[in-house]
């Protein structure tokens, strides 16, 4: 595996930044805030794992951006 690729820990850097519980990322993806958890203490995660868990993160982080007139 690349040294490069995401572990949990790097997943959950992320999702903490973004300002997203880990309840909010389990309604998200469909599975259990548990789940998330497990994700995140994993060293290795899949890429199709890692695609996922963004994708949904992507869908409930608050946007950054502010309205354009």
């Amino acid at each position: 595996m690349d040294t490069n690729e995401p572990s949990g820990l790097n997943l959950k850097v992320e999702r903490v930044a973004s300002r997203v519980t880990a309840r909010r990322l389990a309604i998200a993806m469909g599975v259990s805030p548990s789940r998330i958890s497990a994700i995140e203490r994993e060293q290795f995660i899949s890429d199709a794992m890692v695609a996922r868990y963004r994708a949904a993160l992507a869908t409930c982080a608050p946007s950054s951006t502010s309205a354009v007139a």
